[in-house]
Order: C-alpha cells, then structure tokens, then sequence
C-alpha cells in the first residue's frame, strides 16, 4: 500500500471510529431533549445503590443526566475518549466500551451513596484509565504517547474520584468516578495481552536463532525484503517541491479541491519546479478562438457599442440568429424572445436555479442526474438551495425511467439537470433516453436545464450539417418545459469572453407562475428569468461579445463556418491519450455508452488499481500530471479521476508517455 492510499485507509479509520461516539451523542441529547419537552426528568433511571430497583441503572445511568450543562460538559470528553478507544484499539473497543459501561455501573451500585447516580462520567472516568494504563501495559510508543495526551488532557479528574470536600461538591458522584476509574484499569489489565502490541525487534533472538541453527547443522540466510520508501521515488517533479506547495495552498484533500483550486496548485508547483505540466484539470479550449467572432467583436467596438449598455434581454441580431440556430442544428423552434445571452453557461444556469426553485412552493430539489458539472452543485451551496444526485451510469436505457421516478413521484422536484454529452464521464443520451425525460417532466411538471456546452461534440456522428440531419438530440422534442444552456466557450473555442445563451422553450417563456411574485416583479416565467432574476446578477451581457457570437452562430447557420470539423481534433487528442494511460496500467472508468463503445471526445475518465480518485490524484502530481477527481462531479466511482484533452498538445504525447512509464514503474 503506498502512503497516499495509506492516508486514505486512515482518513477511513477515523471516520469509522468516530461513528459510534457521535451516534452515542445524538442519543443522549435526544433523550434530553425529550425530558425538555415534555418537561420531566428521568432521574430514577439512574443508579440506586444495593436496591432491586436500582439496578435497571447499570444499564441506563449514562444515558441520563441533571441538565443541558451536565450533559454538555460530558459530551466532548465522552466523544474525543470514545474515539480514541475505537481508533487505536479498533475492533478490541467493541469489546472494553460495553464492559466500561456496565462495570462502572455496577460498582456504583456496589459502593454508592443511597441516592441517585446519573450520568456518562463514569463511562468518561473509564475510558481515560482505561487508555492511560494500557498504553502503560503495552510499552508501545504510539500507545504510551496516547497515555500521555490523556493525562495531559484529562489528568486532572483524578481529584473527582476521591471524597474530599473541599475539592468537589457534595452532589458529584465520586463514587461513580472511582468505579468508571477503576474499571478502566480492570479492562486495561485484562485485555494488555490483546489488540496493539509492541512490534518486535526482528533482531532480538538473532544470535540464539544461529547458535540453534547450527546445532541441527543448517544455517539459513533469509534476505530481508526490499523496501523502497516513498520518498526516495524517482519522480519528474521534486517530491519536496510538491509537498511544499501542496501545504502552502491550504488544501486539505486535494481530491475535493475545486477545478480551480487544483489549477491554481499546479500553476504554483511549476513556477517553482520550472517543468510543465500536463494539464488535463480544467476544460480550457486548446484551439484558437473563430476568426470570425474575432472580426465581429473589433468591428462593434469601432462602431461604439463600448460606451452602451447592453440589453439585458440582448442584442436582437443575436437573438434572431440563435433562434436559426436551434432550427437548423437541433430542429426546433425557439422564438428569439427566449433566446438569451448570458455571461458564460455557469450564469445561464445560476439565473435558472433561481428561477426554477421559486416557481411552485413545495417543490425545493434540484435532481442531478450525474456525474456533472461541480460548479452547479456550488451554485447551490451559494443560493442555499437544496438537490438530490444520482450516479446515471447503471441506469442506462429503460432503466432511466424508474430510477427517475423514484425521485420524482415524491414530488417536490422543480428541475432535473444533467449535461449532453456529459462532463465528465462523456456518455451522450440517447434519443429514447431524452423522451424519458421529457414525459416524466411533463408528467411531474418539472423543468428541464439540458448543459449544451459540448453542442455536437459526438463525433460518432456529424452534427455540423446547417439544416440537414441528424440533429443535435435534445429533450426539446418531448417536452415543452426546458431551458438549453448554448456555450460558445467549447465549439467556437471563444471562452475568454464568456459568452453563452439560454435558449427557453415557447411556453415555459410564456408561463404563468403565481409564487414567483413573492420574490419577482413578474409571475411569468421569461420575465422572471430577465428582469428578475438576470437583471440582478449581472444587468446584461457584454455588448461586443453579443456582436461575435451573433457573427459565427450566423455564419454557421449559412453553412460557411464548419465548426463542428475545428473541434474533431478533440476526438483525435482522446484516442491517443486514453490508450496511452491503459497501455500502463490504467483503466477507463466510463467505458460504454450503453451499448456501444464510448466516444472520444473532451473528456475521459481513468483509474489505477490500488488508489482512490483523490490519492490518485495527488500521486500524480509527484509526475506532473494533473486533473481532478470524479468525487466532486457527483459520480460513484470514488476511484477515478475526469481527464481533460484539451491543453494536451500533440508534441507532448511523447512527455506524458515518459511519465506515465516512470508512474508504472514505482506502482
């Protein structure tokens, strides 16, 4: 196991051992609560010292306590303690908590004062003599340090368990502290020859084992395997280099790093190492922007749209163009009414979630069907909006029909989004798998936000061709309730200016939503969106950047800009990078598009055998390789990692081979 899937496995430790003690806490202030509530007290549960009656208390005495500050005070050091027991001594505190709990009761019972004794103290009193004294037993550094943390932190309460007056009030129960303390220390010596143990010097009986060896006449010589630290790796990048930038950035899990976090780090790591990178993190288009958007853009700005406002419904050639647009690449009919341009797709979808959440009280989730886009999971975050997710890959075909329903017959579903062809896994519907979406939307009344921003990137198909088939497919043929993201970041390579449209179907632009008025001057639903909703987060578009898309949208509507042909060579980038990555080791996370093989295309996803996506992930910044981890996209497949072809240059194939080589080699 390398130290980076080693750190997984601990994180998993830790996680696991704080399992029981949080369950434990939510059930001790749940009973308090009750006790709130209904404005009782359960103090007979407690401990009642040699009475019959007394003894349910063995059982039930930690569960109660005198108050809000009683239990308060407990809770931390029952927490931090119970952690401690299961994460150190693992299985073997299944074992020791139970007895803490029921000894330390029943000693009480044994020696208390004729009252009675509640609380968690002496499970609390327990633990700590327990942890302190085993690590005593066992003479094992890690275990002893352990000792010596709880005598620092808790050492103290040894005060609490004596009778003296003049150090503790009358009503503490010293006699439940002595007997938690005292349990403590029968476990601790019951169970020193079980659970972690002092290593043993491999050296130790080495002279007696040679002397015996000799008598019998055979002396054997067992080389001792060969351990290469991870630290001493030949990497292309510095170890000590990434490491330093890794803790400089703050980052905890670079796993769940956002994409540009991760860039930020890579950008850090090669001013400081002087190598590049390749980079596959973010979706930067790897090509020159159109020329014709170019052209477009210098010529509004010479003719004065600098100083103007734009309208934040927008430039009217720009709508009229990408309503020809929809016709001729997707076969529908959008009217330039609902054609509207956006600061980039991410502003497209921001207006629609603020929209859509409002349109009908009672309906409050956004359902992703993923993996997706993370920055629309973090556009919900910001708004306080609240979604459900679920990884599509094993409900392909017809499959998708009831695993939908499952979520939407509770209804309270406003919006199902996902994106075609998808980021990142780059499976594309079907067009049997849209009508799904579009019945069930008509059917539970939800809308549709369908992420166009790889519009026609499935190069298994030519979807190029200005008015003749095939057509983009799009759930606009089954459903009148949509709204399309359009990005002109991707196909027409023009990301710097942020340009992009939501294109709203006819009637949900026309629909009357009466709860919009509690937050919008208008109840329908394309006023909303503009004047409402748009107006507030950016008041309009950048006028020359309108005059660019307008341009090459036009020009592809005319059949003079092959757009689709310029953005193939994704495709070609794909196919090489992803049988370079298998050729050493690694393996294609989503494999199959249903049937069929899938695409190559702007993305791919991989994975290595023995590492999770974020261990993966940080291992491979050690060779100069980035992305990042399918954990952010909302997929399943903990193990894997969205790959972006990009930035990735043809004359850098040879370099990432290298790398990669050297990454087999040292796994």
């Amino acid at each position: 196991m390398t130290p980076k899937t080693n750190t997984e496995f601990e994180l998993r430790r830790m996680f696991y051992a704080a399992f029981f003690p949080f369950i434990l806490l939510m059930i001790l202030w749940l009973i308090r609560l009750w006790e709130w509530n209904f404005h009782t007290d359960l103090y007979w549960m407690g401990v009642y010292p040699r009475t019959a009656a007394g003894l349910l208390g063995i059982l039930t005495e930690p569960l109660v306590h005198a108050g809000g500050q009683h239990l308060l005070s407990n809770s931390i050091p029952l927490f931090v303690l119970s952690w401690c027991l299961f994460y150190f001594y693992k299985d073997l505190g299944y074992a020791v908590f139970p007895m803490l709990w029921v000894f330390s009761g029943l000693f009480t019972w044994c020696i208390g004062r004729e009252s009675y004794h509640i609380g968690a103290s002496g499970l609390i009193y327990g633990l700590s003599f327990f942890l302190f004294f085993s690590g005593v037993f066992r003479r094992y550094i890690p275990l002893m340090a352990l000792s010596l943390i709880v005598v620092f932190l808790y050492g103290s309460m040894v005060w609490n368990m004596l009778p003296v007056w003049e150090l503790i009030e009358e009503n503490i129960s010293w006699e439940g502290h002595l007997s938690g303390a005292f349990s403590g220390f029968f476990c601790a010596s019951l169970f020193r020859k079980y659970g972690p143990q002092k290593p043993t010097d491999p050296f130790e009986n080495e002279e007696e084992e040679e002397e015996s060896s000799e008598l019998i006449g055979v002396k054997k010589i067992v080389p001792l395997p060969k351990i290469i630290h991870h630290n001493q790796m030949e990497t292309p990048i510095p170890r000590h280099i990434v490491d330093q930038a890794k803790k400089e950035s703050g980052l905890g899990d670079i796993g769940k790093a956002s994409i540009r976090e991760v860039v930020r780090l890579v950008s850090n790591i090669e001013k400081v190492s002087g190598q590049q990178f390749i980079k596959m993190e973010m979706g930067v288009p790897g090509l020159p922007a159109a020329q014709v958007g170019i052209d477009a853009q210098i010529k509004a700005l010479q003719n004065g749209v600098a100083p103007i406002y734009p309208a934040i419904e927008g430039f009217q050639g720009l709508k009229d163009e990408a309503s020809r647009f929809a016709k001729l690449f997707l076969n529908i009919d959008i009217d330039p009414a609902g054609c509207v341009p956006t600061v980039g797709s991410m502003q497209g979808s921001l207006t629609s979630f603020m929209v859509n959440s409002r349109c009908q009280t009672g309906k409050e989730y956004t359902l992703f069907i993923d993996p997706g886009f993370p920055v629309q999971k973090q556009q919900h975050h910001v708004l306080g909006l609240k979604y459900k997710t679920f990884d599509v890959y094993n409900y392909r075909g017809g499959k998708l029909r009831a695993k939908l329903e499952e979520y939407l017959t509770q209804g309270n579903v406003h919006t199902i989004v996902y994106s075609n062809p998808n980021n990142p896994s780059w499976i594309c519907f079907s067009d049997n798998e849209l009508k799904i979406i579009g019945e069930l939307a008509n059917q539970y009344d939800v809308i549709v936000l369908e992420d166009l921003a790889y519009f026609g990137m499935d190069f298994r198909r030519d979807y190029g061709n200005s008015g003749t088939p095939p057509y983009q497919p799009s759930v606009a043929h089954y459903t009148d309730n949509y709204v399309l993201l359009f990005s002109g970041s991707k196909v027409f390579s023009y990301a710097g200016e942020r340009i992009a449209l939501m294109m709203i179907g006819n009637q949900l632009f026309t629909r009357c939503y009466p709860d919009l008025k509690r937050f919008y001057s208008s109840d329908i639903y394309g006023r909303a969106a503009i004047y409402g909703a748009l107006y507030a987060i950016s008041s309009g578009t950048g006028h020359s950047a309108q005059y660019a898309l307008a341009a090459m949208l036009k020009a592809a509507n005319d059949g003079s800009f092959a757009f689709i042909e310029q953005v193939k060579v994704y495709g070609d980038k794909a196919r090489v990078m992803k049988e370079l990555f298998t050729r050493y080791g690694f393996q294609i996370v989503y494999d199959r598009d249903e049937d069929a093989p899938l695409a190559d295309g702007f993305y791919f996803t991989i994975s290595y055998p023995g590492f999770s996506g974020s261990a993966l992930l940080e291992e491979l910044l050690y060779y100069g390789i980035s992305a990042i981890a399918l954990d952010i996209t909302g997929s399943e497949r903990s193990e894997g990692l969205r790959a972006c072809v990009s930035q990735t240059l043809p004359a850098q194939f040879a370099d990432l081979e290298t790398r990669l080589k050297a990454f087999r080699e040292n796994h």
